[in-house]
């Protein structure tokens, strides 16, 4: 409840509409937390209750985070998309370096014909 304070307290530019979590796929009783969490929120600083927020659940697990935790948004990506895949992005540019490389040799070949 701390950054829902903060904000509410000290951010004037910023106007508190809701939360957003992710927990692990089927953590019920996360989402039963978090409605709690949504509800005590919402009486401290007089919100509307049915206009306040929930972003909670998954493509796996939205119909729970629906019912046991009133979520209002749900994430469903791997629904519409498919299941991301495991192999990890490239971050560190090692294949750029390597294009650069190979160019740099091509350069110095061609200087040097």
């Amino acid at each position: 409840m701390d950054a829902a304070d903060t904000i509410m307290n000290e951010c004037t530019n910023l106007k508190l509409i809701g939360l957003m979590s992710i927990g692990k796929v089927g953590d019920l009783e996360g989402f039963e937390l978090m409605y709690k969490l949504k509800i005590n929120i919402c009486e401290k600083y007089d919100l509307n209750k049915d206009e306040f927020q929930l972003s909670i659940g998954t493509s796996a697990d939205y119909e729970d985070a629906i019912k046991l935790g009133g979520a209002t948004e749900v994430r469903v990506g791997t629904q519409i998309f498919g299941k991301r895949s495991d192999k990890p992005i490239n971050t560190s540019s090692e294949e750029d370096e390597e294009r650069d490389k190979l160019k740099e040799k091509e350069d110095a070949k061609e200087d040097s014909e």
